[in-house]
């Protein structure tokens, strides 16, 4: 994983977490019930909010191609969004 951009001015952006990337890399577990530990660096979020059911709701599910959650807590996914 990349933690600095090699382009241009971004050349001179660093992830929040590089400086723990080994560490993370490092406490990592292998095997069936294993767990890595890992940054997406520069992650876009964004948080929408509609009253669940409501027309609004539903039609940005229908845009993004998955139901808004109707439960504080739970998560909406499809293949692009989550």
């Amino acid at each position: 994983m990349a933690d600095v951009l090699t382009t241009g001015t971004d050349a001179l952006r660093r992830s929040p977490l590089a400086h723990l990337e080994q560490r993370m890399r490092l406490e990592s577990i292998d095997g069936p019930r294993g767990v890595r530990l890992r940054e997406w660096p520069f992650l876009t979020m964004v948080a929408i909010r509609a009253e669940p059911g409501s027309t609004v709701a539903d039609r940005v599910g229908e845009c993004l191609g998955v139901g808004l959650p109707r439960h504080a807590g739970h998560v909406g996914v499809n293949d692009a969004h989550t």
